[in-house]
């Protein structure tokens, strides 16, 4: 059963320190940063937020993949979705899909209304879990978000969000027409679901290693994408 385990959920010790320290080195293996620092982020979960989650293969406690989420000072309503990572081993069997899923069900849970989240590569994936092409969004995590010092709403107010999704979706970008936009557009679901059928992880897998550092994130192009929760 796969299941979202908090980084700074109450479970014993050896379990908790397990569940992180594969987190750190599936993150490594796919953004090449200090074990140190990895672990500090992982450490400072916590409920009111930033919060680090796994998604867990239980009973064997093994780590599927990673993702953070953090709040947007903007809109209390809003979360912001980050480090999204599958075990590179388990690509391609729609784990990803199932990790975004019970991401934004947990933040559903909690209340939040929006989704945002940026991706340098992975807009066709994005877009096949409902997510469309909007403004730039600072999240408390520390994206920058030049223009957007006062608030991405004017008003902000919880119940224009519920009932004026034109008004709230005035973030949305115009309909791209280049061959990324195209595709995106051509594979988005409005309304993915949970298959009933989980899929099948064979233990144990490779050991990881850690990625080679590549290209400073400055200057390096993003894409922000925005799905509605409710």
């Amino acid at each position: 059963m796969l299941k979202l385990v908090k980084a700074h959920e109450d479970l014993p010790t050896e379990i908790i320190d397990s569940i992180k320290d594969q987190c750190v080195k599936i993150l490594n293996n796919e953004w090449a940063r200090s074990d140190t620092l990895r672990l500090r982020t992982l450490n400072s979960s916590k409920e009111n937020m930033p919060m680090s989650l796994a998604l867990v293969k239980v009973p064997e406690n093994f780590v599927v993949g990673h993702g953070k989420l953090s709040e947007i000072p903007s809109n209390r309503s809003a979360i912001f979705i980050e480090s999204v990572v599958i075990h590179p081993d388990l690509r391609g069997q729609g784990l990803g899909n199932i990790l975004m899923l019970k991401l934004e069900q947990f933040c559903r849970d909690k209340g939040y209304k929006i989704a945002y989240l940026c991706t340098i590569d992975m807009q066709i994936f994005y877009s096949r879990c409902g997510y469309q092409f909007c403004k730039i969004i600072a999240a408390s995590s520390g994206t920058v978000s030049a223009g957007m010092k006062n608030g991405m709403f004017k008003d902000n107010s919880q119940t224009d969000l519920v009932f004026d999704k034109k008004k709230q979706d005035e973030d949305l970008l115009p309909e791209r027409t280049d061959d990324l936009g195209i595709a995106c557009a051509k594979y988005f679901q409005p309304d993915p679901k949970l298959q009933e059928k989980e899929p099948v992880i064979k233990l144990p897998l490779s050991v990881l290693k850690a990625a080679k550092p590549g290209t400073t994130e400055i200057g390096v192009h993003k894409d922000f994408m925005k799905k509605w929760l409710i």
